[in-house]
């Protein structure tokens, strides 16, 4: 799959660009070759390294008190999402992942972790590009090198599916 975007003028920021899937709960194991075993983003990757990981979605959420964007995966070659009975496998070249059981709609609109209710649904983002989490709410701006481009971002990818 191959998929570009370009911006009108009126958007000045764009934090991913990417597919996401809404899978049925039983998807509910990754396996990655990426950044890792921690949360790691193109700015924010030096606790983590490069290598072949394996978690539950469950546990890769990172309970920040504020609920936001977490548990991004830089870097990866490949991600396999699975059940019992199937997965989908992801491949291309250098993209992030995120595999979680709360929607962003969910972390945007909640103010405490305590309040977050879990999806009825494994909730898979895979992104050709996402920005770099530092921004100039506190501290300053996020340096271009870490910005998504507003003219041409794409996202190239190869998804497989398999019955097991």
């Amino acid at each position: 799959m191959h998929c570009t975007a370009d911006t009108s003028n009126k958007v000045t920021f764009l934090p991913r660009f990417g597919l996401r899937l809404m899978l049925p709960k039983c998807f509910d194991r990754v396996d990655y070759f990426g950044y890792g075993p921690y949360e790691s983003y193109i700015d924010k990757h030096r606790a983590s390294y490069l290598g072949n990981f394996s978690a539950d979605i469950s546990d890769l959420h990172e309970d920040y008190i504020r609920p936001q964007e977490n548990s991004s995966h830089y870097g990866c070659t490949h991600m396999t999402v699975s059940s019992d009975t199937a997965a989908i496998r992801f491949s291309g070249d250098r993209f992030s992942f995120n595999a979680s059981e709360y929607t962003q709609e969910e972390l945007a609109a909640k103010r405490h972790n305590f309040e977050l209710e879990k999806s009825n649904c494994s909730v898979i983002c895979v992104d050709g590009m996402m920005a770099g989490v530092g921004s100039n709410s506190c501290g300053p701006q996020l340096a271009e090198k870490y910005r998504l481009p507003l003219k041409g971002v794409t996202l190239d990818i190869r998804m497989e599916f398999t019955a097991m």
